[in-house]
C-alpha cells in the first residue's frame, strides 16, 4: 500500500477551491479507475488547510497521485505531503509557495 499523509496551508479559502478545481482536472482522465478517484476520498478540508490521509493499492497509478498531490502543493502557500510504502518514507511532495519566483512588472 502507498499512504500519503500531510496537510497544505493556502493563502484563502477561495485559493484552496482554486488547487481543488486544478487537482479535479486529472479526474476526466477515462483510463483512471475506481481506486485511483478514491484519492479524493482522503482529502479534508478546514478553513484554508488541506488535510490528506489517503491510501492506494500498490497497484493503482502512482504518477496520477504525484499529479494531483504536485498540482496542490504547486498552489499551497506552506505544507507537506509524505508518501508512505509500508512504514518507509519514499517521497515527500513539498509545497511550491515559498519557492516560487518573485513576479516583476516590467514596464
Amino acid at each position: 500500500m502507498h499512504t500519503f499523509r500531510g496537510c497544505y496551508h493556502y493563502e484563502s479559502s477561495d485559493s484552496l477551491d482554486r488547487a481543488l478545481a486544478a487537482a479535479r482536472d486529472y479526474l476526466h482522465d477515462d483510463e483512471l479507475s475506481d481506486v485511483e478517484r478514491r484519492l479524493f476520498a482522503g482529502f479534508r478540508r478546514r478553513g484554508a488547510t488541506l488535510f490528506i490521509d489517503a491510501t492506494m493499492p500498490m497497484l493503482a497509478d502512482r504518477y496520477f497521485a504525484s499529479a494531483v498531490l504536485g498540482a496542490l502543493a504547486w498552489h499551497a502557500r506552506d505544507g507537506v505531503v509524505e508518501a508512505y510504502r509500508g512504514a518507509h518514507v519514499i517521497d515527500q511532495i513539498i509545497s511550491a509557495g515559498s519557492h516560487r519566483e518573485p513576479v516583476y512588472e516590467w514596464e
